[in-house]
């Protein structure tokens, strides 16, 4: 399903500054990369910006996978 409220406050849509948030994974755009944030304690975030190479990234929640398609 495209919603579903399960996950409506366990995700957090972020353009920086990026740190550990308990209870919260942030999927940040605007970002110049495809990245994962991890610290000690594990992984927290992760970055979803390529349109600057051309493609676009989605990331599927809860599963963790990138999904990527070039665009013209």
């Amino acid at each position: 399903p495209v919603w579903n409220p399960q996950f409506e406050n366990s995700v957090i849509w972020n353009r920086g500054g990026t740190r550990r948030w308990e209870g919260k994974y942030q999927i940040h755009g605007h970002t110049h990369g495809l990245a994962l944030y991890k610290d000690k304690q594990g992984e927290y975030g992760c970055g979803i910006d390529t349109s600057g190479k051309g493609v676009l990234t989605a990331f599927l929640w809860p599963e963790k996978t990138f999904v990527q398609l070039e665009f013209v």
